[in-house]
């Protein structure tokens, strides 16, 4: 990262997706110590629940994934986190999705990504009994989405007012009768989508 970071001309570095096991300390102190490296993190949760977390062979649990996220935070205040769940999990009971959704919301993501499992042939997973039926898994599905628009506003709120510096991404000229103007639109440092005119 270090390496990276200073390559000429670059602007801003953005990681992608996070694996819990590859973050330690020094992971956390050196992205703390790089003003480039944008203050939002994609950590890979899958589960909020232990047990299913286990089942998934994803070798951390709640509490490990929590000392990171608290850990990040006292590094870098107004760091932003999204992660990845998975939904409908052979076995997942509505006790292991409560826990999903009391998890997500006790870590504050910014954005959940959210996914219907689905079985790949060769894999421990696709052998597991007690598949969760379809309609349970979308009405789980929109359960979470739910969350995480409620989570992302949340996080938004705490911004407005505030002047950020925005990567445009794209620029659309309008022309509605009146005075020409452009339609923008790009990302905050902390990954929050930003939309105006000018």
């Amino acid at each position: 990262l270090p390496a990276v970071h200073a390559l000429p001309g670059l602007q801003r570095l953005r990681l992608s997706s996070l694996d819990p096991r590859d973050i330690d300390e020094r992971f956390i102190r050196t992205c703390a110590a790089l003003e480039k490296l944008c203050p939002h993190f994609h950590l890979s949760l899958q589960s909020g629940d232990d047990e299913l977390l286990q089942a998934m062979g994803r070798g951390h649990d709640r509490a490990h994934f929590l000392r990171l996220v608290e850990a990040f935070r006292r590094a870098i205040p107004d760091a932003a986190f999204t992660t990845d769940i998975l939904v409908g999990f052979p076995g997942e009971t509505e006790r292991h999705f409560e826990n999903t959704v009391e998890f997500v919301q006790q870590v504050g993501f910014m954005r959940l990504h959210v996914f219907r499992y689905s079985p790949r042939p060769g894999t421990p997973a696709a052998t597991l009994p007690n598949p969760v039926p379809p309609p349970v898994v979308e009405d789980r599905v929109h359960q979470l989405l739910a969350v995480s628009k409620e989570l992302w506003e949340r996080f938004a709120r705490q911004f407005l007012g505030t002047d950020q510096e925005v990567l445009v991404e794209s620029c659309r000229l309008e022309t509605n009768g009146a005075a020409p103007s452009f339609a923008l639109s790009g990302l905050t440092r902390n990954y929050l989508r930003v939309h105006w005119s000018s």
